[in-house]
Formats: C-alpha cells, structure tokens, sequence
C-alpha cells in the first residue's frame, strides 16, 4: 500500500496540534500546584483526547485498509481518554486545599 499524500497531511496536522495542545498544557499548569488538576483535566478534554484518538484511528485504518476500523478505534478511544480527562478535572474541582495527592 502506498501512503497517500492527504493521509500524511491529515496526520501531520493532528499531530501538530496534539503538540500545540500539550505545549499549552504545560504552560498553564507551570507553576500552579493548586490548579494543575483542573487544567490537565480540561487539556485532556479538550486538546489530547479528540486530537490523539484521532492520529491513532488513522494509523490504524490506515494499516488495517478499512475505514469502519478507524471509526472503531475512535469510539472506544476517546470515551476512555474523556473520562481520564473528566477524573482529573473533577479531582482538581473538589480535592480540598491542603490534601495532596
């Protein structure tokens, strides 16, 4: 199989924003202990979990030569990545001042 040229750019797009995504994650929570939570969480959310079961899904439909197994791969990857995400954030929501982890 040949890689086709749009496949490539699709992918080096996503994965230049999951890049830029976890870049800017990592500047919000630099310094910040008591919010560091609430931001990876929302980074997740948002930025890592879409982005990154994307990428995966298109290298896998890719290797596999069937669509319905990217889609596939979507759906089982982004619910587990969101609900990591949503953990973080309500962790950070409702975690007491002074506990640590």
């Amino acid at each position: 199989m040949e890689l086709d040229s749009e496949l490539l750019i699709q992918s080096l797009v996503v994965f230049i924003d999951l890049v830029l995504g976890l870049f800017i994650g990592f500047r919000l929570s630099k310094g910040k202990s008591k919010k560091r939570n609430i931001i990876w969480g929302l980074s997740i959310i948002l930025a890592i979990a879409p982005l990154l079961s994307a990428l995966l899904s298109i290298i896998i439909a890719f290797i596999a030569g069937d669509g319905w197994t990217g889609i596939a791969i979507i759906v089982i990857i982004l619910p587990l990545f969101f609900f990591v995400g949503l953990g973080r954030l309500l962790t950070g929501i409702f975690r007491k001042n002074g506990e640590k982890n």
